[in-house]
């Protein structure tokens, strides 16, 4: 999407499949307004706009402050969706010390068992009757039910955590440490 005034700012759009996303949400919004016969944005606003964007459970990192533990959020739910929240958590932490995976059966989960492989894996099963949590998992996982998944629990179980599953669980997790997620933007003024 171009502005009035030059090019969208390509610094400020998430990474990875996010970014895929954003460009074609610019492009359909651009194309919307030349539709409307309306002016593209200006810079500042669009810039001050983009640059106000928070995507939780979409590759966010979160500090809880009483351990210092730092999670990355992620609603991957395919190998290559969870290969791609490794590679973006590596690229801020020295390593992953913990995954917390949720993947009801109908999703990758072997894919998933295959990427996360090597890793301390602790397997989350939702309580929602709509979905099954059948699907075998190598021995050294350890499997919890959501009701174990508390704040007391994020804060203990390892420094660098990467939550990774469907929106279910990274919303789960996302009110377990009061993750703000009621404003995506600030809108222009």
């Amino acid at each position: 999407m171009d502005t009035e005034g030059g090019t969208l700012p390509r610094d400020l759009l998430p990474p990875s499949y996010g970014r895929w996303n954003a460009e074609l949400g610019c492009a359909a919004a651009a194309r919307m307004l030349s539709l409307l016969g309306l002016p593209l944005p200006a810079p500042k606003p669009l810039t001050d706009v983009l640059a106000s964007i928070r995507l939780p459970g979409r590759l966010s990192f979160h500090t809880l402050p009483e351990s210092g533990t730092e999670l990355c959020v992620d609603s991957a739910i395919n190998r290559p969706g969870l290969a791609t929240a490794l590679t973006m958590a590596l690229r801020r932490w020295p390593r992953v010390d913990h995954v917390l995976l949720c993947l009801p059966d109908h999703k990758d989960v072997q894919g998933a068992i295959t990427e996360l492989a090597g890793l301390p894996v602790t397997f989350v099963r939702l309580a929602l009757p709509h979905l099954r949590f059948t699907a075998p998992l190598p021995a050294d996982w350890t499997v919890i039910d959501e009701s174990q998944l508390t704040r007391q629990f994020l804060t203990e179980i390892a420094p660098h955590v990467l939550a990774i599953g469907t929106v279910y669980f990274t919303g789960k997790v996302l009110d377990t440490i009061n993750a703000p997620t009621e404003t995506l933007f600030t809108p222009p003024t």
